[in-house]
């Protein structure tokens, strides 16, 4: 099988002077929305908060485009309904519906419907003109029944939208190029990673671990992101933004937590030569995590100098606002306890809340004066827009493995509205996890931006 560079040509029976976007969009929205018209299938790569959604909206409505399926996470379903509302108020959108009528013009649901043969069948039974997979990324995992139900959907326009079209490696592109067009990757994945991957192969399997060191190699997915692919930077097309600035911060563990972590590595090198697998490993490290973000899951009321540092922070300068990410929601209810008893106001986050609850969480600390958001990576990481409004600096527990996540939590407040230099803090114990984590997150950064970079 050899890969198919599907490269098209500009549709010629376009005459793209006849539509008239939107005069409040600027220069290179006007120049997104016209591509995607003239591609039918486009990764509209963007940074956050540059108007992917605003741009997808105003091709389907330039189109005359009439049924159009949103497939986005569930915390941002809100988001593109009052988004049709204010770029093309005469859609009606429904969502989530039971059941899809004649007369459904736009319909918004969430990832996990697709994995529900039911709602997967339904959704086949219906001719979209238009699907439009928000947060794309969620579909990189080509097993998965999400992607599966996604793909099994036929439409004739189809636009993934996601500023981090990489989550880890390059391999995480395939899936999406695949739902875009079959005939752009070719049906092999395995021949897509031997292509543009190194790879690694131990006890757990053949993996891969980067993007390829062969320039020829790099050349030809260096063209087939600039045919398929929209990309911009903040730092490119909007030259008023505010700098962010990230600075690493180093703690020292308190004495028990010392302990705590000594006796989890050991731990760590006792039992993997046994049992030595991906899942045992994972396990392993993810209790690393959780003792440098939140010793009080193992030992309770333990001191927490992350916790501390951001306490103090917020007592020592009271008119601040300030948003807190970690990857774990135990981490977050941790925090939320010990704010409410130094008396810090503080409001959470978590995909474990319902949708009204993140709502309210949200209008407490951009509109009440709560003075501290705290949220997982996860679920605060996404979708949330109106944090920058009130706020300039973020503190991060823990790291994400994905440094696509990292980036997209860090841009909740960088990004249009922000009026002030963003600063980011990253807690870290040196010598623990926390430094292993980073190198990792670093060298993922790289090979995401060589590949996107063009």
């Amino acid at each position: 099988m050899r890969l198919a560079l599907n490269l098209p040509i500009e549709d010629r029976t376009i005459d793209f002077r006849a539509f008239a976007v939107n005069p409040k969009f600027r220069d290179y929205q006007v120049t997104d929305v016209l591509e995607m018209i003239r591609m039918k299938t486009m990764l509209n790569a963007n940074d956050m908060g540059l108007g992917k959604t605003a741009e997808a909206i105003e091709a389907c409505r330039l189109l005359g485009i009439k049924r159009i399926l949103v497939v986005c996470p569930k915390s941002v379903m809100p988001h593109w309904k009052n988004q049709f509302a204010e770029w093309c108020p005469e859609r009606r959108v429904v969502i989530t519906p039971k059941e899809v009528y004649p007369d459904t013009q736009v319909v918004v649901i969430n990832y996990e419907k697709l994995a529900v043969v039911r709602y997967a069948e339904m959704l086949r039974g219906v001719h979209w003109d238009c699907v439009i997979a928000d947060e794309a990324h969620r579909i990189k995992n080509r097993d998965a029944k999400r992607t599966k139900g996604l793909k099994s959907i036929p439409a004739m326009y189809k636009f993934a939208l996601t500023g981090t079209p990489i989550m880890n490696m390059p391999d995480d592109m395939w899936s999406i190029f695949d739902w875009l067009d079959h005939k752009l990757v070719g049906d092999s994945y395995w021949r897509f990673v031997s292509m543009f991957c190194t790879t690694v192969t131990d006890i757990f399997g053949t993996m891969p671990m980067g993007l390829t060191k062969n320039e020829n190699m790099r050349s030809v997915l260096k063209k087939l992101t600039d045919y398929r692919v929209i990309r911009h930077t903040k730092q490119e097309v909007l030259k008023d933004l505010p700098a962010k600035a990230v600075y690493p911060v180093n703690l020292e563990m308190c004495k028990a937590q010392t302990k705590l972590y000594k006796d989890a590595v050991k731990l760590l090198f006792d039992e993997l030569p046994k049992e030595m697998t991906i899942q045992n490993a994972a396990v392993h490290f993810l209790r690393l995590q959780q003792v440098t973000a939140n010793p009080a899951l193992y030992i309770p009321d333990c001191e927490n100098p992350k916790f501390d540092y951001i306490s103090d922070l917020a007592i020592d300068n009271p008119d601040k606002r300030i948003v807190v990410f970690s990857h774990f929601r135990s981490t977050v209810e941790e925090l939320v306890k010990h704010c409410k008893k130094l008396d810090v106001s503080v409001t959470s986050y978590t995909g474990k809340m319902t949708s009204d609850e993140r709502t309210d969480s949200i209008d407490a600390f951009v509109k009440g004066g709560i003075q501290v958001f705290v949220g997982t990576i996860g679920s605060a990481g996404t979708g949330i827009d109106g944090l920058q409004s009130v706020c300039d600096t973020a503190i991060f527990i823990d790291k994400d493995w994905s440094p696509s996540n990292n980036t997209q939590a860090e841009d909740r407040l960088c990004r249009l509205g922000q009026t002030s230099a963003v600063e980011v803090f990253y807690l870290q114990y040196p010598k623990t996890v926390d430094i292993y984590v980073g190198r990792k997150v670093r060298l993922k950064e790289e090979d995401i931006h060589a590949i996107l970079s063009f």
